[in-house]
């Protein structure tokens, strides 16, 4: 019973969430899209460091 509730809530998550999609920007973050983008590309393919965001935006 147990684990077929925990069956059920990975399927829900995995159908909401799936993997290697990211979600829209502007439903996760406050700050601008182009920051972010830099972020995810990453400093080797031209982008930034994650180290280089300051809290608060």
């Amino acid at each position: 019973m147990l684990l077929d509730y925990i069956v059920e809530l990975h399927d829900a998550i995995l159908e909401k969430f799936p993997p290697g999609k990211l979600p829209p920007v502007e439903q996760v973050t406050q700050r601008r899209r182009e920051e972010v983008e830099e972020v995810v590309r990453g400093p080797l393919k031209g982008g930034r460091h994650i180290y280089t965001l300051a809290y608060p935006p």
